[in-house]
């Protein structure tokens, strides 16, 4: 599987699957949403927060207001991806995409959600629990 091997073995753990990494490093953390801002965004990064619909403006508004971290809000009515900020995407739009960096609210999302989720990040991938 073309994700970080770290990520390809959390995915096999939690998911109980037998997927092969393609052996490039990478990594895996467990994360509070308050510790967002600490994670490294490059201009050129693709990153993504992604979360159930029902979510998706609690978080924006959570993240831009009370942890001040400039993000990118996505919708069914539009908007582009942009690189080097954060990226809040609905789990049900973000099939084919792939980001260097995922963070997952999983609250809520069904067996199939978080792993569409958990296999978006090709380099790190951050789950808040």
């Amino acid at each position: 599987y073309r994700n970080a091997k770290e990520i390809t073995e959390y995915v096999n753990s939690e998911m109980n699957m037998h997927m092969r990494p393609v052996g490039i490093s990478g990594q895996v953390a467990k994360i509070e949403l308050n510790a967002i801002p600490k994670i490294t965004i490059d201009a050129d990064d693709r990153v993504a927060l992604i979360c159930k619909k029902e979510l998706v403006e609690n978080l924006y508004h959570y993240i831009v207001h009370t942890l001040n971290v400039k993000c990118n809000l996505i919708s069914d009515q539009g908007n582009e991806l942009q690189r080097g900020l954060i990226n809040i995407v609905p789990v049900s739009l973000t099939k084919g995409l792939e980001f260097e960096k995922v963070v997952v609210a999983v609250e809520g999302m069904s067996f199939n959600e978080r792993y569409v989720s958990f296999t978006r990040a090709l380099n790190e991938l951050y789950v808040v629990v």
